[in-house]
Formats: C-alpha cells, structure tokens, sequence
C-alpha cells in the first residue's frame, strides 16, 4: 500500500497540472513570436522587462529574453491575426489565378468571336450567344445570328441585293472537341433586274460537315450537292445564211457537287489564319475550285479586320492575279 501511494499522488499531481493549465484564464494564455519565427503558445507567469516566463505546450517552462521577442500577442489575438492572414493568402491565391485578359470584353468573355467563320465557309461548331457578326466585305454584306443553342440562319448579298441568299444551320457535338453540321442556303436573283435577271435565277445546297478542333484552332471537312436554276436559251448559228436559230429554252435544271476543306489557327490572342479550300463539280460553267488564305486580327474581341488572297480555277483555266479577300466583321454585343 506504502509503494502504491506515491504513484497515485504523481498521477493525481500531473493531472491537476493538466487540469489547472485547460483551465486557465485565456486572457493569461499568449502566443510568443520569435525574431527567428519561432513560436510558444502558453500561460504568462513572469514579466521583468528583461525576460518572459511562459509554461508553454511545447516544452514547459521557458525563459524567453526580450531583444529575441518580435510580438506577444493573447490567444485570441493571435488566432484572429492567423484568420486574416489566410483569407489574405487565400485571395492573393484567386487573384493570380483570375488573371485580368485585356481582350475579354466583360461580357463573355470567349477566345475567339469569329469561331465559326473561315473565309467564306463556315465550320460544324455552332454560333454561340454573343457571336452574331454582321461582316463587310467590297461586294457585299453577310449577316449570322443564333437562333437556339445548336441553331442559326444568316443572309448574305451584294449592295444591290442581287444575288440574296438566305442559309440555316444546326450543330450537334460529337466528342469533346468535334462538331457535326448540317448547312442549307438558297439564293435568287429575284432583285437582279440591273442584271438582266429575275427570281427564275438562282440555286441551292444542302452539306453535311465534321469540325474537329477548338474553337480557335479547328479543321472542318463537308461535302454536299446543290442545284442550280435558269430560265436559258440555247441558240445556234447558221453559216449560210448567217442567222441564229433557237433551238431550246425555258427553264434548265443543272445538279452539282460540293467539297470543302478550311481551317483556322490562332497566331496569338489578337490574330487567326484562316484558309478555305471549296469545289464544286458541274454546273452551267462546268468545275471549278477557290482556294484562299487569310489573317484575322483586331485591336478590339468584337471588331475583326481580314486581308488575304484567293485563287480560281475553272475548269482547265486558271485565273495567274491573285484576288484580294477583304473584311470587317462587327460582332454585336447585345444579342445574347
């Protein structure tokens, strides 16, 4: 019982030095901040000016001289000083990763506000909220605007309105980076009385096309048929007496065949290449095919300048003088 005595009071004593330390007085329990980064959090016994006596949950009882003291803060203070820290660092964090983009618009905030537009074509993606354009070109205008979010239509003509083609698109993704499309458009001369034509004149066409990519750097392929209408007269000459003779007319029907290859690729934030490659087989004036490139750029997300060249061959005839592809395309910001 003697041996057993001494053990339990040993015991007894260091849990009511544990007792006594949980429950001391907050306002006695401080943080000690080192010069060197250290830190003891514990009970304020002493205080001479010279020295801190703290009993810290570290290593006890600590003498503590002041010229290697940086702070003595309470408890509370010091948990309140590492709250602000964090939320601090925590925001330090955000920013960085927000980085302020001089060429988002505020408003969406895409990459690229001509993501659909090569040249002449257009890719599988489908046109996004925001991304309706009305493009300027020397002959003429074209307009595209969002309808749903896999459907839109456009129109585009010369400035005398002849010819006027209206075109309807919708979009279906595929995989993560590709895109499936199916394009109709339709056009008449039905304003073309300068042109010694009328509405019997015009044509169609119906593509199907896959667009692989993102929507800065992508590659479309489509494939289609079209027809053409026009109300023709066919006539020939007779040598010996010098006179033409009629030998049909009325309306003539000429089916075709359409391929095309375009891609895009982002030079830098500000900059794209975009290239267009379109055939078409038969057709009143037989095969031809166009061939173009050009650099997209702008100051501004929603003003888009073009310059580049384009190519034609028909047939076996091949056009040597480059023609310049010139454009602006303004992108309205209120549709959405």
């Amino acid at each position: 019982m003697r041996k057993i005595l001494p053990i339990f009071l040993l015991l007894f004593s260091f849990f009511l030095i544990q007792e006594s330390w949980g429950q001391a007085d907050t306002a006695k329990i401080v943080v000690v901040t080192k010069q060197d980064g250290g830190k003891y959090t514990g009970v304020l016994l002493s205080d001479d000016g010279r020295e801190v006596l703290i009993d810290s949950k570290e290593v006890g009882k600590i003498y503590i001289p002041k010229h290697l003291i940086k702070t003595i803060k309470t408890l509370e203070e010091a948990q309140q000083d590492d709250l602000l820290t964090d939320k601090k660092e925590e925001i330090e964090i955000k920013e960085e990763e927000i980085e302020e983009d001089p060429f988002d618009d505020g408003e969406f905030g895409y990459d690229n506000f001509t993501s659909t537009k090569y040249i002449q074509s257009d890719n599988a993606m489908p046109l996004r909220p925001g991304e309706a354009f009305l493009k300027f070109m020397p002959i003429g205008l074209e307009v595209q605007v969002p309808l749903k979010t896999n459907w839109s239509i456009g129109a585009l003509s010369t400035y005398v309105g002849a010819p006027l083609v209206v075109k309807s698109k919708i979009s279906f993704p595929v995989f993560k980076s590709s895109y499936f499309s199916l394009d109709a458009a339709y056009g008449s001369m039905m304003f073309g009385g300068l042109f010694d034509s009328g509405i019997t004149e015009g044509g169609g066409y119906f593509n199907a096309g896959f667009t692989f990519g993102d929507r800065s750097n992508n590659f479309t392929a489509k494939i289609g048929a079209g027809l053409i209408h026009e109300d023709r007269s066919f006539w020939e000459w007779d040598e010996l007496t010098g006179e033409i003779f009629i030998v049909e007319e009325g309306m003539q029907y000429v089916p075709l065949g359409i391929a095309s290859f375009s891609g895009m690729t982002s030079i830098n934030k500000r900059t794209q290449f975009v290239f267009d490659v379109i055939a078409a087989f038969g057709g009143f004036n037989g095969n031809y095919m166009t061939g173009a490139a050009a650099i997209r750029f702008g100051p501004k997300p929603r003003h888009r300048f073009q310059t580049g060249l384009a190519i034609m061959v028909q047939d076996d005839f091949f056009v040597p003088l480059p023609i310049p592809t010139l454009s602006y395309t303004f992108v309205f910001p209120s549709l959405k």
